[in-house]
């Protein structure tokens, strides 16, 4: 049942603004393959569009993890090809 819901609603996300369905795309393929702090960084930008979902998992994601500033740091030094 959660998992219908959160097809529909990213394909909802998606069909209002292909960009943000983009960077929500990237958050979930990276966290799948364990990349934690680019899933980080794309929810981020979810989060500073204003989706709510990526505040909350990047809320999850710092909790969770205990993520260093040094892993995100490295993230974003290479955001071209993360991108």
């Amino acid at each position: 049942m959660v998992s219908k819901f959160c097809n529909r609603w990213a394909r909802f996300i998606a069909e209002k603004n292909p960009a943000l369905g983009f960077v929500l795309r990237k958050a979930v393929k990276f966290y799948r393959d364990t990349n934690i702090p680019a899933s980080l960084v794309f929810y981020i930008m979810a989060a500073d569009a204003g989706i709510e979902v990526g505040s909350f998992n990047t809320a999850w994601l710092c909790e969770d993890n205990k993520l260093f500033e040094k892993d995100v740091t490295d993230v974003l030094s290479s955001k071209s090809k993360i991108l």
